[in-house]
């Protein structure tokens, strides 16, 4: 079985323009629940903690999937991005849409159930 590094360098290796988003987005949600684990069951990055949540990309833009409206809700309510771009249960981030991490937070914490962030990154 490949490790986890193999994978996402696999994973991340046709990227180059959208490499450092998905990277950005990985690095916040293991910052934020260091104890989630790592899938890539669907062959994309998914972390697990009570729920889950996957990191995509695609030929426009990057995805944070939660798959439930619900749990994406409160960013896009959020007046600080009114023109996020989103389906039933993903934020789809475009290369000039500014991701705010403190909003996110409003994402992982019901998908991931009622686990609380390990450290706060700012944003």
């Amino acid at each position: 079985m490949a490790k986890i590094p193999q994978l996402l360098a696999e994973y991340l290796s046709p990227l180059p323009p959208k490499r450092e988003r998905v990277q950005a987005l990985r690095k916040f949600i293991v910052a934020q629940y260091p104890e989630a684990q790592f899938s890539s069951k669907y062959k994309i990055p998914t972390y697990k903690y009570g729920g889950g949540v996957s990191v995509a990309r695609q030929k426009h833009y990057v995805s944070q999937c939660i798959c439930a409206r619900k749990y994406i809700q409160p960013y896009i309510e959020v007046e600080a991005h009114p023109d996020v771009k989103f389906g039933t249960g993903c934020l789809y981030f475009r290369g000039s849409d500014a991701i705010r991490e403190k909003d996110l937070i409003l994402l992982l914490q019901p998908a991931f159930g009622s686990g609380e962030p390990g450290s706060a990154i700012g944003g």
